[in-house]
């Protein structure tokens, strides 16, 4: 009877460890990343970028202040461009196209926001000078009045433009947009305005200015760039952060943060608002359908903080995504609640159905100090990818600790999750904090990193066909720790290890998970050799994961008689 009973237990045992050690060796597996493109010189940030299906890159600048280099060819030299003849402005915006390693075109206006069709780019800028002349002579003034003016620019793959879409502002009010979504038979914009006086008015559909405060819009274009309806987000205070995504099933879901004591959703006449009574910077949601109806919205509950939303993608179930940075204790998502005790700036993922009943959140992790998330994007597999920085020691993803070189180098990262947000991988960058990540035509995943004095520096990022695609590691090629006394007595609790190879590493952190796969332990070190005091563990089985200087890993199984 005994032996009986036995089996089934150690049987169970045995599937369970099978269990841990899979989690462990998906979890350690890192992208591989290859450099594409390097910007060095005194310059403006980069604001966004685009890979059409040829590989070919489009880079919006904010600011050009003195030079360029783009992968060593001089781009940008005051007061004259070297690539064309047009005299540049000191400190104007532009667009600049790359093919191979080096630059094709460096045109004037940049935007804020940059979108590649099969044939063309789009670009989104407001401009505020009386004139505006580009390389091709094309003019706009706005001498009308001293707001400023949303621009529509369509170019070529080669920099020439095609068309351009030109609203002009009568009344002294601010306009800018921030996201643009293409499907195939419209064109969604969204942004923010403000001002003093009049409102927003476009192709003849008019928004109230409100307070003056920034306001959030969301309109619809046709093919022929004539907007169809748009609608507002306005109350007391300000709407800021105002992006849209759109599922399959032309669904418009438009998030932003407002600082308002009571919010109008849907506004674009006195019978169609919507108004909903709230205290200060929150986040809300509010859900379109194609033709412009207001269908749902709902916003957050917690207490009072700050929470900034920063992307927002879908997945193939229609479901959204949002990701963006909070400082509030908790935030209420539905029944998921996220907890920030220590009140630092931390980034966060919440996940919701097309009818915005949430199904998961998620957030970073570790050490006291600010953790954000700067951009994220869902992939073909529904991967969610995330990149980001973080000023703390350490960086909790999952269950991965990454380890910051130094307090006064912020610490970038990549990871990926599945839909359900389990981590995939996790791995700190090199160099540079993460600040943007695209899907190119060509299908493949790319990482814009911000390093200081302002360089960038562009990736090529591996994307898996499936999640079964991680590679697991080995102890029994080029990682090797020998782990003793292995069973460990008892009564001492104390382990000794050894990175034997290669000898050109060390071991910078130590993870001891329990059989159900729970991070009991964690200890930094640099060293090949050293040991571990397991005293505080009463498990009988764990699994010790030995993290090398060059983000390698390597687990082993310890027995405690």
């Amino acid at each position: 009877m005994v032996a009986l009973c036995t089996f089934p237990l150690t049987l169970m045992k045995l599937q369970i460890i099978f269990f841990i050690i899979c989690i462990l060796t998906h979890k350690a597996y890192m992208q591989p990343m290859e450099l594409i493109d390097e910007v060095k010189g005194n310059y403006g940030t980069v604001v966004d970028v685009g890979v059409n299906s040829q590989g070919n890159r489009y880079y919006l600048f904010d600011r050009a202040f003195d030079s360029i280099l783009l992968n060593g060819y001089p781009l940008y030299v005051l007061p004259k461009d070297t690539i064309t003849s047009s005299p540049y402005y000191f400190g104007r915006p532009y667009l600049v196209g790359v093919e191979g390693a080096q630059p094709i075109f460096a045109i004037r206006p940049g935007g804020e926001t940059l979108n590649l069709t099969d044939s063309s780019i789009f670009v989104i800028t407001h401009i505020t000078e009386d004139t505006l002349i580009t390389t091709d002579t094309f003019f706009i003034n706005a001498a009308a009045g001293p707001g400023t003016n949303l621009l529509l620019i369509e170019y070529n793959f080669q920099g020439i433009r095609i068309d351009s879409k030109h609203w002009q502002s009568p009344y002294n009010c601010f306009v800018q947009g921030r996201t643009m979504v293409e499907t195939n038979s419209a064109i969604f914009l969204s942004g923010e305005y403000g001002g003093n006086a009049g409102g927003l008015l476009l192709d003849g559909h008019f928004l109230d200015i409100g307070s003056g405060n920034g306001n959030g819009f969301v309109g619809k274009m046709n093919n022929d760039k004539t907007m169809e309806w748009l609608r507002g987000v306005s109350g007391d205070g300000y709407q800021v952060n105002n992006m849209i995504a759109v599922n399959k099933k032309n669904q418009v879901l438009n998030t932003g943060a407002s600082a308002s004591s009571f919010v109008y959703f849907c506004e674009d006449s006195l019978e169609n608002m919507a108004t909903i009574d709230w205290g200060t910077d929150f986040l809300y949601f509010v859900q379109f359908d194609s033709s412009g109806q207001c269908i749902n919205k709902k916003t957050i509950d917690y207490v009072y903080g700050n929470t900034i939303p920063n992307s927002i993608t879908t997945l193939t179930d229609n479901s959204f995504v949002v990701s963006g940075e909070f400082n509030p204790t908790y935030i209420g998502f539905d029944s998921f609640y996220l907890f920030n005790p220590t009140n630092d700036i931390t980034g966060f993922l919440v996940k919701m159905s097309d009818d915005l009943i949430t199904q998961g959140v998620f957030q970073l992790q570790g050490s006291p100090g600010s953790k954000h998330i700067a951009s994220m994007v869902s992939d073909e597999n529904n991967n969610v990818w995330i990149t980001g920085y973080t000023s703390a020691d350490t960086l909790q993803v999952g269950n991965t600790i990454l380890v910051a070189n130094s307090p006064d180098d912020p610490m970038g990262f990549l990871a990926r999750l599945d839909a359900n947000f389990n981590v995939i991988s996790a791995q700190k960058l090199e160099q540079g904090r993460g600040q943007k990540l695209i899907i190119g035509q060509d299908s493949n995943l790319y990482l814009l990193a911000r390093l200081a004095a302002g360089s960038h520096k562009f990736f090529k990022v591996m994307i898996p066909i499936t999640a079964d695609e991680s590679i697991p590691f080995s102890d029994k090629e080029n990682n090797v720790v020998n782990v003793y006394p292995n069973p460990v007595s008892h009564k001492r609790r104390l382990i000794n290890y050894e990175l034997i190879q290669p000898t050109n590493e060390s071991i910078l952190l130590i993870h001891v998970y329990s059989i159900n796969g729970d991070l009991i332990m964690s200890e930094k070190t640099n060293q090949i050799r050293g040991s571990l005091n397991l005293e505080k563990i009463n498990d009988n089985l764990i699994f010790v994961e030995f993290i090398t200087d060059k983000y390698k890993r390597i687990t082993k199984k310890v027995l405690i008689n």
